[in-house]
């Protein structure tokens, strides 16, 4: 009975044993598994390659969310006097993402997720590739429906930072037309219907948490 049990008694201890700087470092650990790898759509003209972020498929944050809200409960446990400064910092940090990834089940704020679309078109200006310009017009009506269906349910706290980020593509978006073809004209027309649409999502949730 007493070698059945020993296992037992031997995380008993081992868990009574640990710093609550061991149980930060435990909860930095669980939260980079929780992470799933970037989802990015790759388009590629020649030597050039344009990524563009995606928000994860519904399934995937849904389980993000639930595995980050065990996690919250994990990090209310860590006694917070019993820290060093720089580990109080890491704390604090680690206990924002994880409040985001349990409410949106997105890795990163929407916030930062918009500046990420926002340096993708601005990596596509400097690049003037006109044939990657041309798929990156042909497959935005495309981008765009994907964004609206993955779009974190619920979501009414999005903040000025996704709208504006969402109106600097668009100049962005004027800027590139300039420097393409003629022939080129329909895809942009259409990119920029598209591109609208999303601007209207993002601004409906400004909105609705205002």
């Amino acid at each position: 009975m007493i070698i059945k049990t020993w296992p037992f008694w031997c995380l008993f201890l081992l868990s009574a044993c640990q710093s609550d700087a061991d149980r930060l470092r435990e909860a930095e650990r669980r939260f980079l598994k929780i992470l799933a790898s970037p989802e990015k759509i790759a388009l590629t003209a020649g030597k050039d390659t344009l990524f563009l972020p995606m928000l994860p498929a519904p399934e995937d944050a849904a389980k993000s969310k639930t595995e980050a809200a065990a996690l919250q409960t994990y990090l209310q446990k860590i006694d917070k006097q019993s820290l060093a400064a720089s580990d109080l910092k890491r704390l604090d940090a680690l206990s924002r993402a994880t409040a985001d990834l349990a409410a949106q089940g997105v890795a990163v704020s929407l916030e930062q997720f918009s500046q990420q679309i926002t340096t993708s078109f601005e990596r596509a200006l400097t690049l003037d590739n006109k044939p990657l310009t041309q798929k990156l017009m042909e497959y935005l009506p495309e981008y765009v429906a994907q964004l609206e269906q993955r779009w974190p349910a619920g979501t009414v706290g999005a903040r000025r930072e996704i709208v504006q980020a969402a109106s600097d593509v668009y100049d962005l978006l004027a800027k590139l037309e300039t420097l393409t073809p003629a022939h080129l004209k329909t895809p942009f027309a259409r990119a920029r219907r598209a591109w609208k649409d999303y601007i209207g999502l993002c601004q409906s949730g400004f909105l609705a948490g205002n």
